[in-house]
């Protein structure tokens, strides 16, 4: 037998059992506790008085194990029945003699443990609960409606830490989701920021052909002008030869000058083209 869920359990299945209406404890302590003050104002003798509040008190304990009973049947349904403890033994074990004060550390702390290793919903230690439960059996003998109604507000707090582990186990439901937005209000949305957009990316944006067609033109208009400067270069020197040739009375070492300064504006030009 198990002593503890170990962490490789089987995955939690959405338990059938409703959680215990807990609150009907508490109408078991009213009626104690007006009954109580009744029979003292009438000055009811004590014979008559425990007739009268000690079934009271039998049916609000039993009706306490039908609490514990539920609470541990739904804990079995959530594990597939890998729940340590069954209903029926986590019920019946607080009637054993003795053992019952160790059975009521026993259990919170295996609950405590499960639905905080779970982690959906956050509880208070096994020993805290444990200790509120053996105070309201101590309060029992000093006051009956005063123990009772104790003992039902521990127990309703952990009632409502398991409901609430199994509502988170379900999820949520599709009613439960907020209304979809209006499609038509979505659809403006978006075209008042498309136009925006537009508009920002004209104002920042050049044209992209107008500044491709500047540049091409200043590509052209600079080759344009190495051209007509090399041009000009070689006419030049065409010219002199044409003129030296009419010009006879020039000495020789005039003409070797200018030859050697054709010679390298020829070359110059023949190199850059």
């Amino acid at each position: 037998m198990f002593n503890s869920i170990i962490e490789t359990e089987s995955v939690e299945h959405v338990p059938q059992s409703s959680p215990p209406w807990v609150w009907v404890g508490f109408v078991f302590a009213g009626a104690f506790f007006l009954i109580g003050v009744t029979m003292v104002l009438l000055r009811v003798d004590e014979a008559t008085f425990q007739v009268i509040l000690v079934p009271i008190a039998l049916a609000g304990w039993i009706y306490w194990l039908v609490c514990i009973h539920r609470i541990h049947k739904i804990l079995n349904e959530l594990t597939a029945n890998r729940y340590p403890y069954t209903p029926g033994e986590a019920a019946a074990k607080h009637l054993i003699p003795f053992y019952n004060l160790v059975w009521l550390f026993k259990w919170p702390t295996e609950l405590s443990n499960y639905l905080n290793r779970k982690g959906r919903v956050q509880i208070i230690s096994g020993g805290v609960i444990g200790t509120m439960l053996l105070l309201s059996l101590l309060l029992r003998w000093v006051d009956g409606a005063v123990g009772m109604a104790t003992l039902f507000g521990v127990t309703m707090y952990i009632s409502a830490k398991v409901k609430k582990h199994v509502t988170a186990l379900k999820g949520v439901t599709p009613d439960q989701l907020p209304p979809l937005p209006d499609p038509r209000i979505l659809a403006g949305r978006l075209r008042i920021l498309l136009l925006r957009l537009r508009r920002l990316s004209k104002a920042s944006e050049p044209d992209i052909v107008s500044v491709w067609e500047e540049r091409d033109e200043r590509s052209f208009s600079q080759q344009n002008a190495d051209y007509s400067g090399r041009s000009f270069g070689f006419r030049s020197d065409v010219r002199w030869l044409r003129t030296n040739k009419a010009n006879p009375e020039e000495t020789n070492a005039d003409q070797k000058s200018r030859s050697s300064t054709v010679s390298t504006g020829w070359r110059r030009s023949k190199g850059t083209n």
